[in-house]
C-alpha cells in the first residue's frame, strides 16, 4: 500500500511539474508578466482558557488581528494582549482588539499614511485612550503595509509578534523580536508608541 502511494505522488508531481512547464514555455505574452506583489496570510489560533475565551472573527481569545484593503494598499496587522492582566480581572483580548478593529477602520476610511505603519498604531492607541469607557491594558503588534503599485513594504513592530517576508520560497527578510528580557516584550504604551 505504501509504495503504491509513493508512485502515486510520484506520478502525480510528474504530472503537475510537467503541465507547468508546459504552460510557462507557451507563447501567451501575458504568461511571463511580472506578478503583482501580494499578501498570503493564514489566520489560526485557539483561546489559552477555552471556558473564557473568545473566538470570532478577528479576535482568538487574547489575541486579535485585522485585514484590510484601500485603494492599492493592503494592510494585515495582528496585536496579541498580554495575559497578565486577567490577574487584576481585566480581560486581555479586549485591548488587542479594539486596537486592531481601529487600524482596519481607519485603513478602509483612507484615514491613514501607507508609508507610516506605526502612525496607524499610534492613531487606533489615540482612539483607545479617547474611548467613552476606558479598556485598560496592554499588547504586542505588528502591522504590515503593502503598496501594490511600488511592491514596497512598511512595518511597524512592538514587542514579540513579528512578520516574515519571503521571495521565491525564500526568507528574505525577518522581524526581529523587541523584549526587555526574557518573556517581557515591549507594550503598546504611549511611550513606547511614540517612540
Amino acid at each position: 500500500m505504501m509504495q503504491s502511494i509513493y508512485w502515486t505522488g510520484r506520478l502525480l508531481s510528474r504530472a503537475i511539474w510537467n503541465g507547468l512547464s508546459n504552460y510557462t514555455a507557451c507563447g501567451d505574452p501575458n504568461v511571463n508578466k511580472r506578478r503583482e506583489a501580494s499578501f498570503i496570510s493564514a489566520v489560526c489560533g485557539f483561546p489559552k482558557d477555552f471556558t473564557r475565551g473568545r473566538i470570532r472573527k478577528g479576535q482568538f481569545g487574547d489575541a486579535a488581528w485585522f485585514s484590510a484593503k484601500f485603494k492599492t494598499v493592503e494592510v494585515i496587522g495582528v496585536a496579541d494582549g498580554v495575559g497578565g492582566w486577567r490577574h487584576y480581572g481585566i480581560d486581555p483580548g479586549e485591548f488587542s482588539s479594539f486596537l486592531m478593529r481601529t487600524c482596519e477602520r481607519l485603513v478602509s476610511m483612507g484615514r491613514f499614511t501607507p508609508s507610516e505603519p506605526a502612525g496607524l498604531l499610534a492613531r487606533s492607541y489615540y482612539e483607545l485612550l479617547e474611548s467613552k469607557q476606558p479598556i485598560l491594558g496592554s499588547s504586542t503588534a505588528c502591522v504590515i503595509v503593502l503598496n501594490k503599485e511600488t511592491s514596497s513594504i512598511y512595518a511597524a513592530n512592538i514587542g514579540d509578534s513579528g512578520f516574515v517576508v519571503v521571495r521565491k520560497g525564500e526568507v528574505v527578510h525577518r522581524s526581529s523580536e523587541q523584549q526587555h528580557y526574557f518573556n517581557t516584550p515591549f507594550q503598546s504604551h504611549l511611550q513606547d508608541i511614540l517612540v
